[in-house]
């Protein structure tokens, strides 16, 4: 349905486009994978629109095939179709996305239930605001809205229906505050345009905890800094955000391009690239799950479900028979029979087949842009063995050297671009086309995390074309010269410079809270770590060392961060946790302390896993074996590779220390990534204020 539109818009947007997304799709027509497209209006125009809605019967969302009511979706454009996958932001390094937000969502998604719009809430699920996953962006940005996710726009549908009555979405205040997106069930709308709590000053120069009605302009600076690849957008609704991103609200952002001349050899650059663009097929392959319910099969309708992760998916034996569980699986319905769905989509489709020519060879930008679920990706043969691949970014960050896996891990926020040949590599290191079509199944392996399960699915059919008048090609090398490659890694992997030891330091201003909400620790450029209860320090002359603690409460229903020692703190909008001067680097020892794994991601940076330790029998343990193939990548020594990342799975009941550093003032937040967790209370803020020098 949308699909067939969008395709006709893609086309009319050509130059927009890579050439090798922009093939006509219609002379492939074995290949069903759909090609999101494009959009570079946002970075090259000022006046783009983005709309997002609640569908509805009448103005349904195609998911999976099916037309769903109360789900949410994205418009790029005042009269553009509201799609469950929109098209992919496209930018390049130095530019700025530049768009009006506009909230027009008339209710809550039906994945929210009645129970859950009960009581004080910081925000609720009409409010709407932008968060540029993996971006290292200030979330200031002058009189626009940068990456600021404390911004709350209420929704403009329900502003005029209301016209000052009780409405879904009222603001009623936050504590004994008003005015900065929090409520208090379905009250009236209290908050005036722009209105600001003075107390919470962030060091942008004004408050970040900002409500508008309607709409908000935003100015999102894209900066030159190295990075490059696959990232994603989602709005950050504190308290709903994995119901916001379930019900359809998450898209992928490329920035860049493998052709910048700053990730291939000069020889490699000049043979996959002309004019500035690959010569090698790239495709986008992002990742969301959702479950569905009210289902007409003949009708092919469907309403969105309430999420949940403890549900059982029927077609789970051992083994797997991925012929039935295509795209999805069954899974209990409201009457007690396997009447619903769990599907998990590739671009929105479900099951899709992916046609690759004898020889080639494709980069496959995948990205998880799901809330909850964990992929274990496999590209398995016809007998059901595993086939390797070549691993050349993760999360937007082009790796030294490619890395040859046979798996990969994608938990929420994850990206990863990856090379998959058709045909086999000899010993020559040539690649032999295959002389007949073989299939292959691009799976999601099953993941277990304590009582939760993310099922076994088949993701995608995958048909490598065969030719036996084919000859063998050489294979595409990913990455840089030893030599450039090792000074790259042993530079991510050096301590940084730090000052004098005993330099003195007094609490700034920026890092103190309100009365009643405790103080932060602060940290210092030259390693000078403050505690909550003090006013004064000095520096020690080393990287800061910082403690993170994740844990939860024994029946699961709440979660938390304990920062330095401070306590067990759930999140708070108006306490900042952490304190940081700008330009420091910092290392957190992040200690999981619960028996299901959690995903560590920081706002505005970027880190390298340093170390690693299972503290319950090692990777082969339940719910840790996933992991295994993940961090043996990235550890520091031999012939590991430290990857610039963004997120890091946190071993059940075990331990991760990574090196941050944090270019980027204002005010931002650090959580667990399964959003349903984050949710529950696992995030903190952290304010960086501007350095002393």
């Amino acid at each position: 349905m949308h699909h067939r539109k969008h395709r006709a818009a893609a086309a009319a947007v050509g130059a927009l486009s890579l050439a090798i997304l922009a093939a006509p799709l219609a002379a492939r027509a074995a290949d069903t994978l759909p090609n999101p497209g494009v959009d570079r209006s946002l970075a090259t125009r000022d006046d783009t629109v983005v709309k997002v809605r609640r569908s509805s019967k009448k103005a349904p969302v195609e998911i999976g095939g099916y037309a769903v009511s109360g789900a949410l979706a994205y418009a790029f454009g005042k009269k553009a179709e509201f799609l469950y996958v929109p098209p992919v932001i496209k930018a390049k390094p130095g530019e700025a996305l530049r768009f009006k937000l506009v909230n027009e969502i008339d209710a809550p998604p039906s994945n929210v239930t009645a129970a859950e719009l009960e009581g004080e809430q910081m925000m609720v699920p009409t409010d709407l605001n932008m968060h540029t996953h993996g971006l290292i962006t200030s979330p200031c940005s002058g009189k626009k809205q940068g990456d600021n996710i404390f911004l709350t726009i209420q929704s403009g549908a329900l502003a005029k229906q209301s016209d000052g009555h009780s409405g879904h979405g009222g603001h009623a205040g936050h504590g004994a505050h008003a005015g900065h997106g929090a409520h208090a069930g379905h009250g009236a709308v209290a908050a005036a345009d722009g209105d600001i709590e003075p107390q919470a000053k962030s060091e942008c120069g004004k408050s970040q905890l900002v409500t508008l009605k309607g709409s908000a302009d935003y100015r999102i600076g894209v900066k030159d800094n190295g990075q490059s690849g696959m990232f994603w957008f989602h709005p950050h609704i504190h308290g709903f955000s994995q119901k916001m991103v379930n019900a359809g609200l998450s898209g992928g952002i490329q920035i860049g391009s493998l052709c910048d001349g700053k990730h291939l050899l000069p020889s490699d650059q000049e043979r996959l690239c002309k004019n500035g663009s690959p010569q090698i097929r790239e495709r986008f392959m992002l990742l969301k799950d959702v479950q569905l319910t009210k289902i007409d099969e003949k009708a092919k309708i469907a309403e969105l479900r309430p999420y949940d992760i403890f549900v059982n998916c029927s077609g789970q034996g051992k083994p797997i028979d991925y012929s039935k569980v295509k795209g999805g699986c069954q899974i209990d319905g409201t009457a007690g029979k396997d009447t619903d769905l769990w599907l998990f989509l590739v671009n929105g489709a479900r099951y899709p087949t992916v046609e690759m020519k004898a020889g080639a060879q494709e980069i496959w930008r995948i990205a998880n842009i799901g809330a909850n679920a964990s992929y274990d990706l496999v590209l398995l043969d016809e007998d059901g063995n595993k086939t390797d691949f070549q691993v050349i970014n993760i999360d937007g960050n082009y790796v030294a050297k490619s890395v040859t896996k046979g798996s990969l891990l994608m938990m929420p926020g994850t990206r990863a671009d990856i090379v998959v040949s058709s045909g086999r590599i000899d010993g020559k290191g040539k690649l032999q086309p295959f002389k007949k079509d073989k299939t292959f199944q691009f799976v999601q392996r099953q993941v277990l995390s304590g009582t939760s399960t993310y099922p076994a699915v088949a993701l995608a059919k995958v048909v490598m074309k065969g030719d036996p008048q084919a000859k063998a090609t050489e294979v595409a090398e990913f990455g840089l010269d030893p030599a450039t490659a090792e000074a790259r890694i042993a530079t991510l992997m050096a301590d940084d410079a730090v000052g004098p030891v005993g330099k003195k330091h007094k609490r700034p201003e920026a890092c103190k809270n309100k009365k009643g909400l405790g103080n932060p620790t602060v940290v210092f450029k030259d390693g000078t770590v403050m505690g909550p209860d003090e006013d004064h320090s000095q520096s020690s002359g080393q990287t800061a060392v910082i403690p993170l603690r994740f844990g939860n409460s024994p029946n699961f229903d709440k979660f938390f961060i304990n920062t330095n020692g401070q306590g067990a703190k759930a999140f708070d909008m108006d306490r900042i946790n952490l304190c940081i001067e700008k330009g420091s680097t910092v290392r957190f020892e992040v200690e999981n302390s619960s028996p299901i794994f959690h995903n560590l991601h920081i706002h505005q940076s970027r880190f390298i896993v340093e170390k690693v330790k299972y503290e319950t029998g090692g990777p082969d343990e339940r719910p840790n074996r996933v992991m295994a193939g993940f961090f043996k990548d990235v550890k520091a020594g031999g012939e590991m590779v430290p990857v610039e990342r963004d997120t890091a799975p946190l071993p059940a009941s075990g331990k991760v220390v990574v090196k941050v550093k944090f270019p980027e003032q204002g005010r931002f937040v650090y959580h667990c990534h399964i959003l349903i967790h984050e949710d529950l209370g696992m995030m903190q803020v952290a304010e960086v204020f501007a350095s002393e020098e």
